[in-house]
């Protein structure tokens, strides 16, 4: 039975940034697309730096020959579960070694430029007693590569892939998830296709 963590806070976290999708919708290389002058990738570290969590326990999370050949700011851990999507990532991130002394992963997508800086607070501040995962949603969808994950449901998202399983919302939903409505239009912004880069 997966244990239930304690409330997330900044020492017992980790924090990865999902960066390893294919993105054949827009072009390939979501990463380094480019949205208002800067790539998707260069938001995304910003972000990741502005989350109170210490920096050797941040890190992204790349598909394996992934096209992200370039130096990054922080830890760089290649995907260990290829075609999985963001599972793969996760559970990439959950076998690093920073993880296994945290409570929780704080998990971050590579195609939302505008999550706020204080998206780790608004989490944290959602958390129940007893609950094993914390998503974020805006009023009209749910975001589920934007949630703090008890590091304990490792064993579980292995077996979901070995499964076939493959829809990180159906992986969720298999445990305590409290579905926090934290997010703006704004805040919510998801990068997809080209068509979501204009404005």
């Amino acid at each position: 039975m997966t244990n239930v963590p304690p409330p997330p806070e900044p020492k017992n976290c980790t924090a990865v940034l999902l960066a390893g999708g294919q993105g054949s919708r827009i072009g390939g290389n979501k990463p380094a697309v480019i949205y208002r002058g800067r790539s998707l990738l260069d938001w995304s570290c910003q972000l990741l730096e502005a989350i109170p969590i210490a920096r050797e326990n941040k890190f992204i999370s790349v598909a394996s020959g992934s096209l992200l050949a370039l130096p990054l700011p922080f830890n760089r851990v290649e995907d260990l579960a290829p075609n999985q999507g963001p599972l793969g990532g996760i559970y990439s991130a959950l076998e690093w070694p920073s993880c296994r002394g945290a409570e929780w992963l704080l998990t971050l997508p590579v195609d939302m430029p505008h999550l706020p800086t204080d998206i780790f607070a608004r989490l944290c501040a959602a958390y129940r007693p007893g609950c094993q995962i914390i998503r974020a949603a805006s009023r009209e969808r749910s975001f589920p590569t934007v949630a703090l994950v008890a590091t304990s449901v490792k064993s579980e998202l292995r077996a979901f892939m070995t499964n076939g399983g493959r829809k990180l919302f159906d992986f969720q939903n298999q445990f305590m998830t409290i579905e926090a409505r934290i997010l703006s239009p704004t805040e919510s912004l998801n990068i997809n296709r080209r068509e979501d880069l204009v404005g």
